[in-house]
């Protein structure tokens, strides 16, 4: 596709990799000079002063400046007509010297989308809080800039705002100047060079919390949160990263201090800013969570510190290397917690199987694949780019040894310290250090799409192995993967199923013998790819799977176990396993389970194989079966502990015959009480939603909730709530909120979605199926891509788990031609959608064999 035609077919204004290109050629910045005025409560104003060498003196350029009013533009000292050079998108710079300075001043309203400069009122008390977020493209909706990755520089702050408020960007808070009329103003020294999406300003009516480190550390949160936020926790959590990963780079940390907000409104999980770190509120628990929760914050601050120096001290060139910041920090982030939490690789090997689920797809995508453009990198925050891109480094690590890929990582960022980089970079640096040409190993990992299949195919003389050979179905043959993994054979034996021998294997072709297993006693399980070393779906053997079936809690390893759990997942999704008997191993084995983060993942699927994979008449004596399970766990597990608290959630969103949805609303009323069970916050909502959804309470019983939790978030689950009833004209409020108001917040949003499909609602939701489509090309390019996606994907008709439902999404595709981001979404959802066809029909032919 020429440039041309990829600017064509992108949201208008966004920027392409051959326009990134010719700027980069042509531009040198030398420095970003900000004047941030907060004082209005309806818009705020930046004087923004750039500071740009041109190569080619005489060129013209662009500068991004989106949807702002802007007062004054000069060039040099020279007026430009605003009317004539701007479009609303980009201020076009003709006739450029060889060193220049730009000056605009700009007006524009705060965001209520989560991205660029976002306000928030909070109910709870009236206080404002404002907070920036800039990746991928979002500078440009706050300031002038030349907003792409490898043109960075020093940003010099100067901040106007109430001097009660607190103010944070990447550079040392200083202390104001206090003016006339209650405002002040702040002077920050100016930063190490940065990329636009780096930068952070965070301001508003923050508590903030300080704390001694390697660096100064500081906590920030809204005030009607203080009560929630574990400063102990976190601190101690960015300790252990800052120590760990200065260590590991044998760099100091690049920054003077870290400053870490927990942001309302937020539609991420966190943002990597330089020393200025958003995360979500999500991890500031209203209620009591699960060690699991906590753990999944400290994997969450760990992966946000370990990028101060890989994505920060050294960024991505362009949009192409997203995985590499991403990829590699998810990598580390987990070695550095698996060095205390033994389930670190277990959780880790989970997100791999949601990689290889992806990854399976006609419509997946390289971990390392050419971005024409900035709106094609937005559905690349998956879990190929994390997932699969952690694992390929970690395969790395088996391949050339862990000490060696550290050692190459140092040199990377040592080398590269306030640089743009790319993959070739990475490579031969990493190459270096290995002492060998990893070019070609690259080249097959992380250029090609695909997962590869590997099992193992062995005869047997007696009892005993006489041939053995792992066999590869490659996901593509023009350069197969090396894979460097383990095979591991596990026997039963009182004690349980023990493994008995493990063998390293190189597997370069399609097989390889592994001539050390043959003689060995014939064993009861085979798992080829033993502790997960190399990313690949490991399919099971037929005596395996019979294993699995009927002993998978014999199996004594976690992190084997945890791969015997991803196999007959797998074998669900390809209709191999009813999702029935899937319901059947975890009944039988879910005790088995001592890790917190193991029983969520298994009820999670034990969820979704009864929303998305299991006959739909059969569906509601699944949800019974589960629930009933639920309740005998909330009963048995230790009173007040996490298995506890595990099964009460289940039980809260499976509850389905009338005794369990009387029992949750005897809960939920106080009625009836379980020792150790504390109905919190979140806990009451869901079991609100459950029985609105079932119909068995009113919608109006959402005000009583409200009226117990009136914040913010509760405003949200609310919202969901009402989302969740069985009418049509819930349904019809909660569609018009979701795609009639672009400017919904992102929390509101995506609680009003989580709840608007319900799997048992199908016919209500059969009337959505055409609006879906008749409103798909606005939902695209009339949103911020974050919201535009989220539409697209939660609200597509998965619910209708028909036949005609994948030829109106061909249809929809033939004629409206999207753009290939737009077509990438649905034709995923197809996919899906067909796998849910498959599946249930597996399904449902297993239920009558097993009927008398």
């Amino acid at each position: 596709m020429s440039a041309v035609d990829v600017a064509a077919r992108t949201r208008p204004g966004d920027l392409t990799r051959a326009e990134a290109a010719d700027r980069t050629r042509l531009l040198r910045i030398d420095g970003y000079d900000l004047a941030v005025d907060l004082t209005d409560a309806t818009r705020f104003t930046v004087v923004s002063t750039i500071r740009f060498r041109c190569t080619i003196p005489g060129r013209s350029t662009f500068v991004d400046l989106l949807d702002a009013q802007v007062e004054q533009v000069l060039l040099n000292g020279r007026a430009l007509d605003v009317a004539a050079e701007y479009d609303g998108r980009r201020l076009r710079l003709p006739d450029l010297a060889a060193e220049n300075e730009l000056r605009v001043v700009s007006h524009s309203d705060y965001a209520t989308t989560g991205v660029g400069l976002h306000r928030m009122i909070d109910p709870a008390d009236g206080r404002s809080y404002l907070f920036t977020q800039f990746e991928v493209a979002h500078a440009r909706r706050v300031f002038a800039c030349f907003d792409q990755p490898d043109l960075g520089a020093p940003f010099t702050l100067t901040v106007t705002a109430p001097a009660h408020w607190a103010v944070l960007s990447t550079s040392a808070t200083p202390a104001p100047t206090v003016l006339a009329g209650g405002d002040a103003t702040w002077r920050f020294a100016p930063t190490p060079v940065l990329a636009t999406y780096q930068f952070a300003l965070v301001a508003g009516e923050y508590a903030v919390v300080a704390a001694d480190g390697p660096v100064p550390l500081r906590l920030a949160c809204r005030q009607s949160m203080v009560s929630c936020l574990d400063a102990d926790e976190v601190f101690a959590a960015t300790r252990n990263g800052l120590t760990h990963f200065a260590d590991l780079f044998a760099h100091p940390f690049p920054f003077a201090k870290l400053d870490q907000v927990f942001v309302p409104d937020y539609g991420m999980v966190g943002m990597e800013n330089a020393a200025c770190v958003t995360l979500s509120e999500d991890f500031l628990f209203r209620s009591r969570v699960t060690a699991s929760m906590r753990d999944q914050r400290t994997d969450v601050i760990l992966h946000e510190v370990a990028h101060m120096w890989f994505g920060n001290l050294v960024r991505i060139a362009w949009w192409s290397d997203l995985w590499l910041k991403e990829a590699v920090v998810t990598y580390l982030s987990t070695r550095c917690r698996a060095i205390e939490a033994p389930d670190a690789w277990q959780v880790f090997a989970v997100a791999s199987g949601w990689a290889r689920a992806q990854d399976e797809e006609a419509t997946t995508h390289a971990v390392a694949e050419e971005v024409p453009s900035v709106t094609a990198i937005e559905i690349n925050y998956d879990p190929i780019t994390y997932g699969k891109g952690a694992a390929v480094f970690r395969q790395l690590a088996a391949t050339i040894g862990d000490e060696t890929l550290v050692r190459g990582l140092r040199q990377f960022v040592h080398r590269y310290a306030g640089h743009a980089v790319t993959l070739a970079d990475l490579v031969a640096t990493l190459g270096e250090a290995a002492g060998r040409d990893l070019g070609e190993w690259c080249q097959r990992w992380l250029c090609s799409a695909g997962v590869d299949v590997l099992r193992a195919e062995l005869t047997s003389d007696g009892d005993r192995i006489s041939t053995f050979e792992v066999v590869r179905d490659a996901a593509t043959d023009d350069a197969p993967r090396p894979h460097r993994l383990a095979v591991g054979c596990y026997v039963r034996r009182p004690e349980g199923i023990v493994r008995t021998a493990r063998h390293d294997v190189l597997l370069t072709g399609a097989r390889v013998a592994v001539p050390g297993i043959v003689g060995e006693r014939a064993p009861d399980l085979v798992l080829v790819n033993d502790g997960e070393l190399s990313y690949a779906r490991g399919r099971l053997d037929p005596v395996s799977v019979a294993t699995i079936r009927h002993g998978i809690a014999e199996i004594r390893d976690p992190l084997a176990r945890t791969q015997c759990w991803g196999a007959a997942w797998d074998m669900v999704r390809d209709a191999e396993l009813a999702a029935r008997d899937f319901l059947t191993m975890v009944e039988s084995g879910i005790d088995a389970e001592e890790q917190v983060s193991a029983v969520q993942t298994l009820l999670v699927r034990a969820s979704a194989a009864l929303d998305d994979y299991t006959d739909p008449a059969y569906r509601p004596t699944g949800r019974a079966r589960l629930a009933a399970l639920a309740l005998e766990g909330v009963r048995a597990a230790p009173a007040g502990g996490d298995r506890q608290l595990c099964w009460a959630w289940t039980l809260a969103l499976q509850a389905t015959t009338s005794d369990q949805l009387a029992l949750a609303e005897r809960l939920l009323t106080g009625a009836e009480t379980i020792p150790g069970l504390t109905l919190d916050t979140e806990l009451r909502w869901a079991i609100l939603r459950r029985l609105v959804a079932c119909g068995t309470v009113d919608v109006d019983r959402v005000e009583a909730e409200l009226r117990r939790d009136p914040t913010a978030a509760g405003r949200c689950r609310a919202a969901g709530v009402r989302a969740a009833a069985p009418t049509l004209a819930a349904k019809q409020e909660a569609w018009q909120l979701a795609v009639g108001s672009p400017d919904i917040e992102p929390e509101l949003l995506s609680w009003v979605l989580f709840s608007f499909s319900q799997p048992d609602q199908t016919d209500l939701l059969a009337h959505f199926v055409e609006p879906y489509f008749a409103r798909l090309d606005e939902l695209w390019r009339a949103r911020v891509p974050e919201l535009a996606q989220m539409l697209v994907v939660a609200l597509y008709p998965s619910t209708q788990v028909h036949a005609d439902v994948a030829a109106r999404t061909d249809r929809y595709l033939a004629e409206a031609d999207p753009p290939a981001e737009l077509r990438r979404l649905l034709s995923t959802r197809r996919a899906d959608l067909r796998r849910a066809l498959r599946a249930r029909a597996f399904d449902r032919a297993a239920g009558r064999r097993a009927s008398p």
